[in-house]
């Protein structure tokens, strides 16, 4: 079965102290990933309308990312460039906010890029395999199609630098639906 871009509810336990709320998905959300190992652990700082991607590991260094936003809100986009996939380019949005009891997971060969929407937003992402440098493959969110930007969006240079989306199709670095 085929992992989707998935937004799924975090299972809270609270009481008069406050809450501890489980990232992982739980058993009743119906994502299927277990046994999934997270080998890194980021948090991302962000002012109001910076652009973060798109960025994802190529094969066969894939990654499977856990994003939930801890301050604030975002706008997160996932580029499905898995090419043995039904929804192959297709570009996904999912709101997120700190106030909310949720988040997402990223599969393997998507892109993952957000807009924070306030200032000092703050995301955790966990990823299942690790960062490995020269398998980062990274694609300018100025060149994906549907893909409408603030014109005061703020971007680092290398997300400003990354790849066309065309380009990285036409590459031998972008996997064929043989692979």
């Amino acid at each position: 079965m085929e992992l989707k871009p998935t937004r799924y509810l975090a299972k809270t336990f609270g009481d008069e102290r406050g809450w501890l709320k489980k990232l992982e998905p739980s058993g009743d959300s119906g994502l299927k990933l277990d046994p999934l190992k997270f080998d890194d652990f980021y948090l991302s700082l962000s002012r109001r309308h910076v652009f973060r991607g798109f960025h994802m590991q190529a094969f066969p260094c894939q990654q499977t990312k856990l994003i939930r936003v801890v301050s604030g809100s975002i706008f997160s986009y996932m580029l499905n460039l898995d090419p043995a996939s039904p929804s192959y380019q297709a570009l996904s949005q999912f709101t997120l906010a700190a106030d909310e009891n949720a988040a997402l997971v990223c599969p393997p060969l998507h892109g993952n890029g957000f807009l924070a929407l306030d200032d000092d937003t703050t995301i955790a992402v966990l990823t299942a395999g690790s960062f490995v440098p020269s398998s980062e493959v990274v694609i300018s969110p100025r060149h994906v199609p549907g893909l409408q930007l603030p014109a005061d969006c703020i971007l680092s240079t290398k997300d400003e630098n990354g790849l066309r989306l065309s380009d990285y199709l036409q590459s031998s670095i972008a996997p064929s639906s043989e692979a």
